[in-house]
């Protein structure tokens, strides 16, 4: 993983970071992410790096991606545009939940 904060033996975070390559990259990095995830894991994010212009399309290709995600449970209130927030189920264990964030942040090609 690219991002893990441990305390006490315990991950407190794990987060991935990408560039944006697509729903499927995106969907991919969701599967790997999750690969990550341990029972006790709460908090995870994706910090998805944009080159492209159309931001606000992306977010939304990301929005709908996630949502077909087979461990989406239902979205929660983002503090701005740029970001989605998620409830996720583990995988084999659908009622153990985790909080999902998804930055994305512009970098556009010069």
């Amino acid at each position: 993983t690219d991002i893990l904060i441990t305390h006490e033996g315990r991950s407190l975070f794990i987060g991935e970071c990408k560039f944006w390559s697509g729903a499927k990259g995106f969907t991919e990095t969701l599967d790997q992410l999750f690969s990550y995830q341990a029972w006790r894991d709460t908090k995870l994010a994706v910090l998805m790096f944009v080159r492209e212009r159309s931001l606000s399309a992306i977010i939304e290709h990301g929005r709908a991606a996630l949502e077909a995600h087979f461990q989406f449970v239902e979205w929660q209130p983002a503090a701005d545009e740029q970001e989605l927030r998620a409830i996720v189920s583990w995988k084999g264990d659908e009622r153990r939940h985790a909080d999902l964030n998804v930055f994305f942040i512009s970098t556009p090609a010069e």
